[in-house]
Formats: structure tokens, sequence, C-alpha cells
């Protein structure tokens, strides 16, 4: 590993998607074009290009693009924006889902509960019961089920916070 941060290789990722739509949107470039003219060293280009139409990230919604301004990973600007009337519910699911992507649970340290040593993380076991088809859902989206439901838990705390916040 680099020793980048989750932080770094988000603010990163951002800045990637904001090049190739920016090219994109003046220069007149394919996606393709584009794509290769940020990245020309980067093998798995369409991968991620894959990646982010699956999670979301792709194509940028122009409310989104401002000069230089993509969602920034300050949350709070996100938090304090009122949503419009207007706003449809593909644009507003397109807002949480850039949020969820800012979220990044806990750190599992690896090999720490290894025979007999205790994790440094701390964590409570809970049991959940969840709907059969929610659960094929969650097995959908690949990766481990608890860090998605982690993530939602996150996110939901955030949204029922800000109610509470008095600067959001």
């Amino acid at each position: 590993m680099t020793g980048k941060t989750a932080e770094q290789m988000e603010e990163q990722n951002r800045t990637t998607r904001r090049e190739i739509h920016r090219l994109m949107r003046e220069e007149k470039l394919s996606e393709s074009e584009a794509l290769r003219r940020v990245l020309p060293s980067d093998r798995n280009r369409t991968k991620k290009l894959r990646r982010w139409k699956e999670k979301g990230l792709w194509p940028l919604p122009d409310s989104h693009v401002r000069e230089g301004d993509l969602l920034s990973g300050d949350n709070s600007e996100i938090q304090r924006q009122p949503v419009k009337d207007g706003l449809s519910e593909a644009e507003v699911l397109r807002k949480v889902r850039a949020m969820l992507d800012t979220i990044e649970p806990a750190e599992r340290p690896v090999g720490a509960t290894a025979k007999g040593r205790k994790s440094p993380l701390q964590t409570t076991m809970i049991a959940i019961r969840i709907p059969t088809a929610l659960d094929g859902e969650l097995k959908s989206l690949g990766g481990l089920k608890s860090r998605h439901i982690e993530k939602a838990i996150m996110l939901y705390l955030k949204a029922m916070n800000v109610e509470s916040d008095p600067d959001a």
C-alpha cells in the first residue's frame, strides 16, 4: 500500500472525475478519449469507469459540477444546501450516493484477531433480522454485508443529527 488515506484517494478520484467531465464538456472529447488522456498509464481505467457508473458516481450531474466544485470532502456543505422543490428523486439519491462514498467505516486491522489476539478496534456485536429480499440486495452489492450496514447506519445517524445540530 502506498500510504494514502481513504480521504486522499477519494479526493484524487473526485479530481479525476471532474477533469474527465471538463475534457468532455470543453474539448468535446468522447468518454474513452478523456479517460485515456486523464489516466494514460492506468491499465484499469475502464474498470474504474465501470465501477464509478455502478456506484452512481458517473456521469457527473451538471448540478454537482461548478467551477472547481464537486461535492468536496466537507459534508457540511451538502448538509446546509436546501433541497429544492424541483429536485427529482434520482438527483437526491445521487447526492446521497456521493455522501455514502465519503463515509468510511472504521478500518479493521488485518490479522489482529488471529488465534488468541484481541482486536485493537473496539466493537459490539448485534443481531438483526432483515427481510430476505434486503439480504439478497446486500449480497448483490458484493463485499461484506456488515460494511454496507455500518455505512447505512452512519448515514442515517448523520441525517438524524442534522435536525438536532443548530449549526447545520
